[in-house]
């Protein structure tokens, strides 16, 4: 008797491989047992798994069947994941859910999933399913495949800007490539710019394309010497496809660390390269470029590093991280954060005499992401920079719109990371924006973290001078969580001291000595007109002990929670 799968095969009778990504174990038993005599079967338990399997093994399979919903990363997510990735366009995914809704299969569509089922299924139907969609995908692939080959003669291959050869053009040509020099080791390059939309908006567009036309002219000049391809993906992202020797390492190494080398280059804006060293029997040109993307994710708000080589255990990065930064990507450009602005109060008084600006995410499917659980994200991969200019002009905008309507405004405070500082002109930044909305310097003030002094006391020094020399009040945040040095402050301009209460509370052999550690430092910022503020203050017992201190000003839950720019205008609007 002929087999059901049989009738499917291809003249070469291959079988075919499938990923089954389900939660529950049962639900992933009984689909095995009804594709096991077709196809060799991959498992995945959840999305993030799913994820990393996908990254390791895309080229090798031949259909996903996905639950939609799951706990953690879920169905929808993979697939958002799969089609940022280029993924969708050569692998097809069977959708599969108790929830038949049409939203849910609507938005599954929509996401790039070319077929839905709904559990409970019929052994029979799924089965004819499966196979007629893997075999209809297969025939589609070949044809696509050949139509890319024989190019209609007004088809764009190269881009306008740059003359560089379109993704298209440029993937045909790895394929050639690779088929040509079977004995020749090659990587695959993902390169960009850092931090390139903010060139623009600070520099200006045009400038930006000349940037971008140095960049690409470097490129083609390695790609020309060397015997290789070079592609345009989209922005500010190129691929480079040259042989894998140390002259041609140290090239890249060269254009990443020395931005002499760019007319146009400006600190903070380096050019960055991710790497991937070609195995043989890989198939897909978009794999090896996404694994040589994934190194560029690993440094590309690094700014101690320019280049980075693909490592096996990157393919873990990630199903959480490297699908935040994805999520955090998106969310810039769908206005997903903002900021909430915490009250500073007189301890005196109670009076709000100033607010710090706090980043929150509002996520379009999760709603509000605590800051715990992207904040460490971006401050380690660097992206912290791109959020932090949103809500430097966020603030901006708002005091503007405060300022315009006659109502009270006070001081507000953004904060700057290290990322910044290395990365970034602050200032010039901040002078564009209090240009762009035509604001008062003092209105805004820089809070910059304790730990940027650990790492480079010089630099700090530097950062201050010149933020004050352009106006803004310039404060030191989380002061006792690091090793700055008391002796320090007469040479850093410091207008306030942002001290952690658990510092404030430290504990020593005697209650005395306890609090005369943090009175000699309030004392001693006071001698040099320096305010202190004290941060996390959340009972009365820390009041107590703040106003025996003799600190200046507090902020914490005790008084108030960050709360929305609305709320915040309204509370300084009160009488009370």
């Amino acid at each position: 008797m002929i087999g059901m799968g049989d009738f499917f095969m291809t003249e070469k009778r291959k079988r075919y491989r499938a990923l089954i990504v389900d939660d529950s174990a049962m639900n992933r038993e009984i689909l095995k047992e009804i594709l096991k005599d077709d196809m060799e079967i991959f498992e995945a338990c959840g999305g993030e798994e799913a994820m990393n399997m996908l990254m390791d093994r895309f080229q090798q399979l031949d259909v996903v069947l996905l639950d939609l919903m799951m706990p953690g990363v879920n169905g929808f997510e993979v697939l958002e994941f799969m089609r940022g990735k280029h993924m969708t366009d050569y692998l097809p995914v069977i959708a599969i859910s108790v929830d038949d809704k049409e939203p849910n299969i609507e938005r599954a569509f929509d996401l790039g999933a070319i077929d839905f089922i709904a559990r409970p299924y019929s052994e029979r139907t799924i089965l004819r399913r499966v196979l007629t969609t893997v075999s209809l995908f297969s025939k589609q692939k070949t044809l696509v495949a050949e139509i890319d080959r024989q190019y209609l003669v007004g088809d764009p291959k190269v881009d306008r800007l740059t003359g560089v050869d379109l993704k298209q053009t440029f993937f045909n040509n790895v394929y050639s490539l690779l088929r040509r020099n079977e004995d020749v080791e090659l990587m695959m390059v993902a390169a960009d710019i850092a931090n390139f939309k903010l060139y623009n908006n600070y520099y200006g567009w045009e400038k930006g394309d000349c940037y971008l036309q140095e960049y690409a002219k470097k490129l083609k000049g390695i790609a020309q010497q060397f015997g290789g391809y070079v592609g345009y993906m989209g922005g500010d992202d190129f691929a480079l496809l040259v042989p894998h020797t140390p002259a041609i390492l140290e090239i890249i190494r060269n254009l990443a660390e020395d931005g002499s080398r760019f007319e146009f280059y400006q600190p903070g804006f380096a050019p960055k390269f991710g790497i991937y060293v070609i195995e043989r029997g890989m198939e897909s040109a978009q794999t090896m470029y996404d694994r040589a993307e994934r190194a560029l994710y690993k440094i590309k708000n690094d700014y101690t590093r320019g280049v980075c080589i693909y490592e096996q255990e990157m393919s873990a990065m990630g199903g959480d991280e490297f699908q935040m930064l994805i999520d955090i990507r998106r969310g810039e450009q769908n206005r997903e954060f903002e900021f909430f602005v915490q009250p500073i109060c007189d301890l005196s008084t109670g009076e709000v005499v100033g607010g710090e600006a706090l980043v929150r995410w509002i996520h379009k499917d999760k709603g509000l992401v605590v800051p715990g659980a992207f904040v460490p994200s971006l401050e380690r991969t660097g992206f912290i920079s791109g959020v932090d200019v949103i809500i430097w002009g966020q603030v901006c905008q708002w005091m503007r719109q405060q300022l315009d309507a006659g109502a009270p405004m006070v001081p507000i405070s953004v904060n700057v990371s290290k990322a910044d500082i290395y990365m970034l002109d602050v200032t010039g930044v901040l002078d564009g924006l209090m240009e762009q909305y035509q604001l008062d310097r003092k209105l805004l003030a820089v809070e910059i973290s304790e730990e940027v002094y650990d790492g480079d006391a010089e630099r700090l020094a530097r950062e201050m001078t010149k933020l004050h020399r352009s106006g803004y009040r310039v404060y030191l945040d989380d002061y006792g969580k690091g090793r700055f040095n008391l002796l320090s402050m007469k040479d850093l301009e410091i207008d306030q001291l942002k001290l952690d209460m658990g510092f404030l509370e430290l504990e020593a052999e005697g209650v005395d000595l306890a609090v005369s550690i943090p009175e000699f430092v309030i004392r001693l910022a006071k001698k040099r007109g320096i305010t202190t503020v004290a941060e996390g203050v959340e009972n009365t017992d820390q009041v107590d002990l703040l106003q025996k201190l003799d600190c200046d000003l507090v902020q914490g839950y005790h008084f108030y929670r960050p709360m929305p720019a609305k709320d915040f205008a309204k509370l300084i609007s009160s009488e009370n």
